[in-house]
C-alpha cells in the first residue's frame, strides 16, 4: 500500500471528513480507500468507481444502511443483497423491483 493510499484511508475513516471521499480524484479512490469510505459512511457508495464495487462491498453497505442500494447498478444487486437491505430497513422494500419481491422478502421486514 502506498503512503498516499494510507493517508486517504485515514481521511475517510475520520467521521469529521468521511464525506470528503467524493472530492478525491478517481485515481485515488482505490478499492481499499473505497471500502474504508463506505464502511464509515455507507452513502459514499455513490462515489465508488463502478469497477470497484463488488458483492462484498454492497453487502457491507446494505447491512449498515439499506437505502445505499439505490447507489448501485441494478445488475449488481442480488436477491441476497436485497434481503440484507430490507432486513436493515423495511422501507427499502420500495426499491426492490416487483419481480423480485418474494413473500419471504416481504415478511423479513
Amino acid at each position: 500500500m502506498k503512503p498516499q493510499e494510507k493517508e486517504d484511508i485515514l481521511l475517510v475513516q475520520d467521521k469529521r471528513y468521511s464525506h470528503l471521499f467524493s472530492t478525491l480524484p478517481e485515481d485515488r479512490r482505490t478499492y481499499n480507500v473505497s471500502w474504508a469510505a463506505v464502511e464509515n459512511y455507507p452513502s459514499n457508495l455513490a462515489f465508488v468507481p463502478y469497477k470497484l464495487v463488488d458483492e462484498a462491498m454492497l453487502k457491507m453497505a446494505a447491512s449498515t444502511d439499506g437505502f445505499t442500494i439505490e447507489h448501485a447498478m441494478q445488475s449488481q444487486l442480488t436477491d441476497e443483497i436485497y434481503s440484507i437491505a430490507v432486513k436493515q430497513n423495511g422501507g427499502v422494500l420500495e426499491l426492490v423491483p416487483e419481480a423480485r419481491r418474494t413473500a419471504e422478502l416481504c415478511l423479513s421486514t
